[in-house]
C-alpha cells in the first residue's frame, strides 16, 4: 500500500545519507527484504491498522520510520553490533533462508491482477485474482518468461569474463526484463505485462520536511512504538549479517 514513489525517494535519500556518514562501503542503504514484509502489516488494508484510512496508515508508517532510525542511532551509539557474534551459524543459516522466503513471498502480486480498478495498488484483497492458464494464458507466460530470463541473469552473468564483475547482474536483469517488455512483448506479441504505472501513481514533486499527523490513541502509538523497535532490531541485524 506505500506509493513507489516514497520507496524511489527514502531509498536515494537514505543512500545520499549513507554515502556521506556510512561506516563502511557495503553499508546497505535501502529499505531490506525483510522491512518490507514488516511494513506490509501496517500498511496493508487488512493489518494491524486497518480502523486507520490510507492516509492515516502512511503517516503512521513515515512516523515509525523515524522512530525507528532513531533507535538505529542508539543502537550504534552503545555498539550493539558485536552481540551479533552471539548468533550461533545456524541462526544465520536461518536467517538467510527465513529472508529468501519472505522476498520469494513478496513478488507473489505479480502473478495477480485486479480489473476493478485502474491501478492495481487501489484493489483490496479480496478483488485481486491470480493468474491462471485457463483464465489468462498468454499474460501468466509471458511473467513466467520474464522470470525465467532474469533468474538466468542472475546466475549466469557473473560469470562473464571483465564485464561481469563490474555490471551488477540486477542491473542487468532489469535493462534486459525491460527490453524484452517493451519490445519482444509490446510491440511484437501485441501482449504486456503489468508495469509500475499500472501499479501505482509514480509522478510526483521531489520530498519537502513535513511532520506526520498521526492518531493519537493508546492503541495506534503502541503499535508504532511495536513496529519501530522490530524494525530498528531486524534492520540492525541483516545490516550486519549481510
Amino acid at each position: 500500500g506505500v506509493p513507489p514513489l516514497s520507496g524511489l525517494q527514502a531509498t536515494w535519500w537514505m543512500a545520499f545519507i549513507t554515502g556521506i556518514f556510512g561506516g563502511k562501503p557495503g553499508m546497505i542503504s535501502g529499505a531490506a527484504g525483510a522491512l518490507a514484509v514488516v511494513v506490509t502489516r501496517l500498511t496493508a488494508s487488512d493489518g494491524v491498522l486497518s480502523y486507520l484510512s490510507v492516509d492515516e496508515r502512511l503517516n503512521v508508517l513515515y512516523m515509525t520510520m523515524f522512530v525507528c532510525g532513531i533507535f538505529q542511532i542508539g543502537f550504534a551509539m552503545f555498539r550493539l553490533a558485536k552481540l551479533v557474534r552471539l548468533i550461533p551459524e545456524t541462526g544465520m543459516i536461518g536467517f538467510m533462508n527465513g529472508l529468501a522466503i519472505i522476498i520469494f513471498m513478496a513478488q507473489l502480486p505479480a502473478f495477480q491482477y485486479c480489473s476493478e480498478e485502474p491501478l492495481f495498488v487501489d484493489c483490496t484483497v479480496e478483488q485481486r485474482q491470480w493468474l491462471t492458464f485457463s483464465g489468462q494464458p498468454l499474460e501468466l507466460s509471458l511473467v513466467l518468461v520474464h522470470v525465467a530470463c532474469c533468474m538466468a541473469i542472475m546466475k549466469f552473468w557473473p560469470m562473464v569474463p571483465k564485464v561481469g564483475r563490474w555490471i551488477p547482474a540486477s542491473l542487468m536483469a532489469l535493462l534486459i526484463g525491460t527490453l524484452i517488455e517493451w519490445t519482444l512483448f509490446r510491440q511484437a506479441i501485441g501482449q504486456g505485462t503489468r508495469v509500475v504505472e499500472q501499479t501505482a501513481p509514480i509522478a510526483g514533486d521531489p520530498p519537502r520536511f513535513d511532520w506526520p499527523s498521526i492518531p493519537t490513541d493508546s492503541q495506534t502509538l503502541s503499535t508504532m512504538l511495536s513496529f519501530a523497535i522490530q524494525l530498528a532490531a531486524i534492520g540492525a541485524v541483516e545490516s550486519v549479517l549481510t
